[in-house]
This record gives structure tokens, sequence and C-alpha cells, in this order.
């Protein structure tokens, strides 16, 4: 469905919103504050676009995703993950916010280096890309 180089593409631009997100904890960060002022979770909003081989915006529908932070781009360790399923796809377009399943842990943004690792299940599939 994807080739490898599409998917490191998008890999390598989340990881640089990843990192600017890291960088400057008011953008692209949520908090949510119980009552005693806890915080709760803290998640970043991930918008992107998703394209065939030939370059066009893949079809509609509800996509299934994994979602991983890695210390290094290869052989790195595991630093977080989750699954995100029946993710709206519109035109190619979508929006996830990472952390809203599993908590990231508030150490991964101490300035290190991320890496986001990417995996999609589309309508019908049964296994990832």
């Amino acid at each position: 469905m994807f080739t490898h180089k599409k998917t490191m593409i998008v890999v390598a631009i989340a990881a640089v919103l990843l990192l600017a997100a890291a960088f400057s904890p008011s953008i692209g960060q949520t908090v949510a504050q119980s009552q005693t002022g806890e915080s709760l979770r803290l998640a970043i909003p991930y918008s992107a676009s998703l394209l065939d081989e030939q370059g066009n915006a893949i079809g509609e529908g509800f996509y299934d995703f994994r979602l991983a932070l890695y210390d290094s781009e290869t052989g790195g360790s595991l630093l977080w993950s989750e699954s995100q399923e029946q993710v709206q796809v519109k035109n190619g377009n979508f929006t996830l916010l990472l952390g809203s399943v599993m908590p990231m842990p508030k150490q991964l943004f101490s300035g290190q280096e991320l890496w986001l690792a990417i995996e999609l299940r589309g309508p019908g599939e049964l296994n990832y890309t």
C-alpha cells in the first residue's frame, strides 16, 4: 500500500513536530487538570496526510493506527506506544491526539530526540503497514 520511502517521510515529519512540541511546552501539548490541580494526561495533537504511491490522497474511511516513540531512528529503545482504532481519514487527512489512549510520561520531554513510528491498517486490511 505504501512505499518505504513515503513511510519514512511521514516518520521524519512526525519526529520534527514532536521535537518542536518537546522543546516548547506551550506548543501542541494538552494537559488536563483535576480539581486538585493534578495533571491527568499529557497529549500532543498530530495531523498529517496519507498519500498513495502515485501521490494521491488515500481512500476515505476509518483506519487503525499503531504509534510508538523511540530514542533513536534505528535500533532504539521503545519509550511509549499506543493504538488508536477507527480514526477517520478524509481526503487523505487525519488528526490524532498522541497520548489520548496511553498517557505520555513527562520525562519524554526532557529535550532528547524522539522518533515517531506510525503503522496503519486500512478498512478491510488484516495487517498493518
